[in-house]
Parts: structure tokens; sequence; C-alpha cells
């Protein structure tokens, strides 16, 4: 397992991710991350996704989420997966009042990683402009 599995909280965007096997881990066969999704995350304009090169498999652990697939909603719950194949827009979202808890594989890793780094250190500094301003 990586050493480096902690990812700065995105809690801008309503999730914590935790790298369970990084790229390196797997040889880039794959990235897996579980991800906490916050009460109410993704409800306003979910940010539709496509991955061109990537199979993405959600796997809820806990909870239960929303997912967009191509043209509709589809609900998950607990023990339940959904298969997102490549380059087919999607989404999430979390209309529970509870934390929900994904396991989530990209295959192959390609460059998520870094994607999902950026993305937090974009995130850390949102909060923290945030905290200097008040």
């Amino acid at each position: 397992m990586t050493t480096e599995n902690r990812l700065p909280e995105l809690t801008s965007n309503g999730m914590k991710l935790t790298i369970l096997k990084a790229g390196a881990d797997t040889n880039g066969r794959s990235l897996d991350i579980e991800c906490e999704i916050l009460p109410g995350c993704n409800m306003n304009n979910p940010m539709m996704q496509t991955h061109p090169g990537q199979i993405v498999t959600y796997e809820v652990l806990e909870g239960e989420l929303e997912f967009f697939v191509i043209d509709r909603w589809i609900k998950a719950r607990k023990g339940e997966s959904i298969f997102v194949d490549k380059g087919t827009t999607h989404t999430f979202r979390n209309p529970a009042n509870n934390v929900a808890r994904v396991y989530n594989t990209y295959q192959p890793a390609m460059d998520i990683e870094d994607y999902f780094k950026g993305l937090s250190h974009f995130s850390g500094n949102l909060i923290n402009n945030r905290r200097k301003r008040m």
C-alpha cells in the first residue's frame, strides 16, 4: 500500500478521499480510493465527468448514493456497485443526511491520481483563502 495515502480533504467539494492502492502499487493497472461523500454533495449542478481511457467502478460501502450514468439517475445502496465504461458521461450525488462511503476504482490508473492531488491542492487553497478573508 502506498505510504502517502491521505489526500487533503475536498470538503469544499463534499468529499474526503483516501488512496488505498496508487497506480505505482498496481503497476498502473488501477487506482483504488475510498471516498467519503458528505451529505448534500453534488446536489446543485453536479460535475459531469467522462474518462475516455478508463473504466470506473463504484462500490457503495455505506449509505446510499445516486449515480448519473449516460442519461439517467440510478440509486445504489450499501453492497451495490455501479460500472461506468470508458467514455461514458457520469457523476454522483448524496441526497441523504448521512455520509456515504464508496470504494472507487479507475482502470487503468493513468494520471487520475495527479488530478485528485491537484484538485485537493486547489480545494485546500480555496478553503485557506476563505479563512483569510474572514
